[in-house]
């Protein structure tokens, strides 16, 4: 019996790896690479994503007290109430409007918002890099 298993195991061919193991081996460990460095990436990211939040809340409080302070928005408000009085004034009133409009604090404002923004953008782009499948795009 003992013979039989040999003559078996003799005729039958060892299997052989596919001629395309070491390319897959290769992309796997370039994939391993990219989802690690994505991971220390979401970790930083994160952290921006945090800061730039609170710069954002911080900068619109800033923006609003200096727009309230500045008188802008009870004048800007008399564009609904008194239009008919302003009509013939637009000119002066629109000059009046742009003096005192707070441009520093609106620069700052539009700043943080642009890097909260973009900060959740490449946030969101390394949480899918880190969450790749283990055999995606490997041709198993």
């Amino acid at each position: 019996m003992h013979q039989d298993y040999h003559k078996l195991l003799n005729l039958l061919d060892s299997p052989q790896p596919p001629e395309n193991l070491f390319n897959l081996i290769l992309k796997r460990v370039e994939l391993e690479k990219q989802r690690t460095k994505a991971k220390i990436r979401l970790v930083i990211f994160s952290v921006t994503t945090v800061i730039s939040l609170v710069a954002l809340i911080i900068t619109y409080q800033i923006t609003s007290s200096h727009l309230y302070q500045s008188g802008f928005a009870e004048t800007f408000s008399l564009i609904f109430s008194d239009w008919q009085y302003l009509s013939g004034y637009w000119q002066n009133f629109t000059m009046f409007l742009l003096e005192s409009l707070p441009v520093t604090s609106l620069i700052m404002l539009l700043v943080s918002m642009l890097l909260f923004i973009n900060s959740i953008k490449v946030l969101i782009k390394n949480i899918k890099l880190s969450l790749i499948p283990f055999n995606h795009n490997l041709g198993v």
